[in-house]
């Protein structure tokens, strides 16, 4: 057997482990009785740690070495055996013993969260993330090369050449250009018609039609209620979403399932013979992110798909008759000074973006401390939107992220404006605004899929766009996006 098939071996041994951690995981999040919760945890933390004890063995490591002194790779695999080596040199650096202790932690920080959510006492959670940040902390003391440092290391991990410098120019955009229409358009008091209860039953029947007409169907895919929608991608037939349903707030369900759909679909696109090797993964969070914001937003929060999907609201709430086109256009995308970030309008959601990661640059580039947390975010929420959260579940906490990992909250206004520039380009090549009145979503997929979604990891974000679009990210589009949606919609 050649180095390159033991390491396909290997490889979809340490899979094997994942995808069986995956799977409880997603039963654990979801349909799991609560008292069962903290073993299925233990069991994936056990699983976790042989899927990494097999990537930091001496057969792995022995398999990439030999493979870096081939010549005859081709470049695809070239590209494997450098992500694989980048993997293993910062795996080397860190402790197994820190590394076991932390997977431990990051379980008992969720159980912790989500006993929170219910009590809003959150002392046992944040006794779990004084643990996560000292984690990290550490971590950081250990990855830090000369040209990257502090927060930077965090960043780094979920895109790749993306750091403060990057990031800070990037929110310093948006605060420039769009922070004034935010204000000037919040000043306008508009409010959100009271559009009464929509039942259950119903809104599931709308989760199976928007899962239908984006091709995300049951015999590869599935979705589940959570307290947190998210997307668990696991392998090449099976990539799982998780939904919630709010009985006052329809389009909470039907955004969430858009967004969690556009990962799913990221996933089921990766080309087939990279199953197996570093390949076989989204080009960065980032790129993961902008598939799903735009499934979401681009397509999802489009006046020409509401126009198309407006017959079928009306079929399943009666409600939306009273409405014309343009009105529930409107609705959908009123702009608000919303505590949830998750609700958030497209235009303030970079805003809530920004405030999380000014906490975690504090956390770890500054002075702020664990305790500090929840002032510092009431503080920026009042300072930016106005508003002051009434308690950390709407404040602070609503969001799962911090009971795992720091770095990720910037990539979703990074494959936001990622979205837009593909969306610029996608308009050139395609009559997108009759494919969204139409329904037909095939086209726009496919172009995804072509451009994106097939070539894995095989890129750099930049390269892809490079690829896609035939220039490097260029924020301009996603901000001039929403200038022009936003002063059009509300005439300003």
């Amino acid at each position: 057997m050649d180095n390159f098939n033991k390491y396909y071996e290997l490889k979809k041994r340490t899979d094997e482990i994942s995808y069986l951690s995956g799977v409880l995981y997603y039963d654990a999040t979801t349909d799991s009785p609560a008292k069962a919760r903290e073993y299925s945890y233990d069991l994936q933390a056990k699983l976790n740690s042989k899927a990494i004890e097999l990537r930091r063995g001496l057969e792995f490591k022995n398999i990439i070495n030999d493979l870096s002194l081939d010549s005859n790779l081709e470049p695809h695999q070239k590209r494997i055996v450098e992500l694989e080596k980048l993997e293993i040199e910062k795996l080397d650096k860190i402790p197994s013993d820190k590394l076991i202790k932390h997977l431990n932690n990051q379980n008992r920080a969720y159980m912790a969260w989500e006993e929170g959510r219910s009590t809003l006492d959150y002392g046992g959670f944040e006794k779990e993330l004084d643990e996560l940040v000292s984690y990290y902390k550490e971590y950081i003391s250990l990855l830090e090369t000369d040209d990257k440092k502090g927060y930077d290391v965090l960043l780094n991990d979920f895109e790749k050449g993306f750091g403060v410098k990057e990031y800070d120019e990037l929110f310093s955009l948006i605060e420039k250009e769009l922070l004034p229409l935010i204000k000037r358009i919040l000043a306008t008091n508009d409010k959100m018609p009271n559009l009464g209860e929509f039942p259950l039953e119903k809104q599931r029947e709308l989760t199976k039609y928007l899962t239908d007409i984006l091709g995300y169907t049951s015999d590869r895919g599935t979705v589940r209620e959570t307290i947190h929608p998210y997307t668990i991608p696991l392998t090449k037939n099976d990539a799982r979403i998780t939904t919630a349903y709010l009985l006052d707030n329809v389009f909470s369900n039907m955004y969430s399932v858009m967004h969690e759909t556009g990962h799913a679909l990221y996933a089921l696109d990766l080309e087939p013979k990279y199953l197996h090797t570093a390949l076989y993964s989204s080009a960065s969070m980032s790129m993961d992110e902008s598939q799903s914001r735009f499934i979401e937003n681009y397509i999802g929060r489009d006046i020409n798909f509401i126009s198309f999907i407006k017959p079928k609201l009306e079929e399943l709430f009666p409600v939306f008759k009273k409405y014309s086109n343009l009105e529930l256009y409107k609705i959908i995308n009123m702009v608000s000074a919303s505590y949830y970030r998750t609700e958030a309008d497209e235009l303030t959601y970079p805003i809530h973006v920004l405030i999380r990661y000014k906490i975690e640059k504090g956390l770890y580039n500054g002075d702020l401390k664990v305790s500090d947390i929840s002032k510092t975010f009431d503080d920026l929420m009042e300072n930016y939107l106005g508003i002051r959260p009434h308690n950390k579940k709407e404040g602070c906490y609503q969001d799962v992220h911090w009971s795992s990992d720091f770095g990720y909250f910037p990539t979703y206004v990074l494959g936001s404006a990622i979205g837009a520039q593909l969306l610029n380009k996608m308009k050139q090549e395609l009559d997108y605004d009759k494919l969204l009145l139409e329904g037909n979503l095939k086209p726009i997929l496919a172009w995804l899929k072509d451009k994106i979604h097939k070539y894995g990891a095989l890129y750099d974000t930049n390269e892809l766009l490079i690829k896609a679009t035939g220039e490097p990210f260029n924020p301009k589009y996603y901000i001039d996006y929403l200038i022009n949606k936003f002063k059009d919609i509300y005439e300003v």
